[in-house]
């Protein structure tokens, strides 16, 4: 398809069967942001045990995965691409606010009825949109509206007919390789002169090795209770305080900045919370960034902490910014999700590239087995190349009614700005009444912190359940 640009966006396409609408050298305002970003394949089938929510109930019941899922190919003779005559832009709450949406956008149909193990539907359709933003930071990407960000959505949605419930369709699965590719600023100096930002190299130019670096963490959703224990003991002369904290502990109760090793782990756990909730990959050459506020990163959020609509609301109020909502489908705390499809999984895996696999490897029945052939890798402190793999699982009770659903409501988004946090503390160096306060904080945030790994292997920070 050629180069194509999108507002501030350019990227090559090509329509890849078995791998949909592959873009790749993904770039905004040309700062380099991704080398690949595919579809490795779609799976569905029948899950068995899938219970509507009960009321009152005090355990979660979880599936049992299909034994044969059916593994399709986005543009493959299975799921050939067709014409679609009235492309409709998405609308969904999560990006709905943000400016300058555009899109593309590839669907897909089965030519047939499509059967497999335990299910036979006479109609099968997914979509592919790849949505972009303008940049800005009205309205915010994180609560503390710290960094400017384009966003970037790899949508898949899904389309499954009517068909007797014993017959229809009620798991589907996506995988993504994103293949996130950062570059450094070719003159950091020039960011304090200028807005117009010097950047990588040029379209066509001999790409560079890329060195970049990755962390997983978890918002912790007792920062507040955690925050005012400690003030109430500090202000009782009767108490002993607790030990003050890292700064990053209080704010993350899981985190791994910089991943050591090679990594697999559950993100969402069918419409729960799970081990990680964000993903960030930085250059390594800049140093570690900001976190919250990664200046130049690339950004993936599927859930926010608990205090994060708060937060988030107190702070647009005072810039008078547009409203946006950090909070999932079931209120403060729980995943960013669409609401025709809550029950879901995601798991999340970050590799070198490499180590492997390819971008052409087709994904495996379970999502870790095609890590796990090897031992995980170091990945080296100056950095490498990496990959973020993302499976996404869905799931529904029994039902003869038509299902559709779009998975990665969430999003990503692209930071390439100056580090605030950074100047702010050069800033208050100059004053000598807040310099031992500012400081401090401001070097806690950039600073490296893991939870504790036993040794190294590829389920961090617990083995998943099958």
């Amino acid at each position: 398809m050629g180069r194509e640009y999108i507002g501030d966006w350019s990227f090559s396409g090509a329509l890849t069967p078995g791998f949909g609408l592959v873009l790749s050298d993904i770039r905004h305002q040309q700062y380099p942001f991704a080398n690949d970003v595919r579809v490795s394949g779609i799976w569905i089938g029948r899950a068995a045990d899938v219970f509507a929510p009960v009321a009152g109930a005090t355990e979660e019941i979880k599936p049992r995965l299909p034994e044969k899922p059916l593994l399709l190919g986005l543009g493959a003779p299975e799921l050939p691409k067709v014409d679609d005559a009235a492309p409709v832009r998405p609308v969904m709450a999560p990006f709905a606010a943000f400016p300058d949406i555009q899109f593309k956008d590839v669907s897909y149909k089965a030519p047939k009825h499509v059967a497999g193990a335990g299910f036979d539907i006479p109609e099968l359709s997914f979509r592919q949109t790849y949505l972009f933003t303008g940049y800005s930071n009205n309205p915010s990407h994180e609560p503390g509206s710290l960094v400017n960000g384009a966003r970037f959505y790899p949508l898949v949605s899904f389309k499954c007919g009517a068909a007797p419930p014993d017959k229809a369709v009620n798991y589907v699965r996506v995988d993504y390789r994103l293949e996130f590719a950062l570059e450094p600023f070719l003159a950091l100096e020039a960011l304090l002169t200028a807005r117009s930002f010097l950047r990588g190299a040029p379209i066509g130019e001999q790409p560079k090795a890329i060195k970049d670096l990755a962390g997983l963490f978890r918002d912790n959703d007792q920062l507040m209770e955690e925050f005012f224990a400690f003030a109430e003991a500090t202000a009782n002369p009767l108490r002993r305080s607790p030990a003050l904290k890292h700064p990053l502990a209080y704010i993350f109760d899981n985190i791994e900045k910089p991943l050591k090793y090679e990594v697999i782990g559950e993100g969402v756990s069918w419409g729960e919370k799970g081990a990680w909730d964000n993903f960030h990959l930085w250059v390594a050459k800049e140093g570690l960034p900001p976190t919250p506020g990664a200046n130049h990163a690339a950004h993936i959020h599927w859930r926010w902490g608990t205090i994060a609509p708060f937060a988030g609301s107190l702070i647009t109020a005072a810039r008078k910014g547009k409203p946006v909502s950090f909070g999932g489908i079931n209120g403060a705390g729980t995943p960013v999700l669409d609401p025709r499809i809550p029950r879901q999984r995601l798991r999340v895996a970050v590799t070198r590239v490499d180590r492997g696999p390819g971008p052409t490897v087709r994904p495996t029945q379970r999502f870790k087995e095609i890590f796990e052939k090897r031992t995980p890798e170091t990945i080296p402190d100056d950095g490498t190349a990496l990959v973020a793999w993302m499976s996404v699982e869905a799931v529904r009770p029994p039902s003869s009614d038509p299902w559709e659903g779009t998975f990665f409501a969430h999003g990503s988004f692209f930071t390439h700005d100056l580090d605030v946090l950074r100047l702010l503390a050069d800033r208050a160096s100059k004053f000598e009444p807040i310099r031992d306060i500012v400081q401090p904080g401001v070097e806690a945030l950039h600073a490296a912190r893991q939870t504790p790994v036993a040794d190294q292997k590829w389920e961090r920070p617990h083995d998943l359940e099958d």
